[in-house]
């Protein structure tokens, strides 16, 4: 992330860290994507303004991450109720459940690692850095880790696989049940 933040500074914007954790869980590690999205971004930004999610999800994504951030929170926090709700939100609006679920897997696979981080002596910074996920959001993932053991995050991953591979074999009209219910099996791991 802080190499995103030295090309923004390059070409004069600023970036959030939020919208750089954004640009990485659309395009991965692509070094060459994420410049030619960040070039791409900065010329829609209006000057002297940071890029944020907003910026990265209309040029970017196509589907409103922040929610999807918010999904992935509540699920991290075991809370159904308020999980339940953003997600039956997401699928009004008509969001593709098939977007969601690689959010949700990301998001257990960085709490296994902060599990994993746990017994190492890791600053926040080095931690963060080996997670790449800004540290602003590091005590978040180690609260919701805390919450979890290892193999409650290995259940909670086959079930997003098992929910996948519903949504790729079953009609179209059942793909928002599949999703509440897979919603279901996380929060109460």
């Amino acid at each position: 992330s802080g190499w995103l933040t030295r090309q923004a500074r390059k070409m004069g914007v600023r970036i959030e860290p939020e919208a750089i954790d954004l640009m990485g869980f659309y395009m991965g590690n692509n070094t060459r994507q994420l410049i030619t999205e960040l070039e791409k971004i900065s010329t829609y930004v209006v000057s002297g303004q940071p890029i944020t999610t907003n910026d990265v999800d209309e040029m970017s994504g196509g589907f409103n991450a922040t929610n999807v951030f918010e999904l992935a929170d509540k699920v991290g926090q075991q809370n159904y109720v308020a999980a339940q709700q953003i997600l039956h939100a997401m699928l009004e609006n008509g969001e593709e459940p098939r977007r969601i679920l690689p959010m949700l897997t990301r998001h257990l696979e960085l709490l296994s690692k902060v599990l994993n981080f746990n017994g190492q002596r890791l600053s926040s910074a080095e931690m963060a850095n080996k997670l790449g996920v800004s540290p602003y959001f590091l005590k978040n993932y180690r609260e919701q880790a805390r919450k979890f053991t290892g193999e409650q995050i290995w259940n909670g991953l086959g079930i997003l696989l098992d929910a996948d591979r519903l949504l790729k074999s079953r009609n179209r009209s059942q793909h928002g049940n599949i999703l509440q219910f897979s919603l279901m099996e996380l929060c109460h791991l």
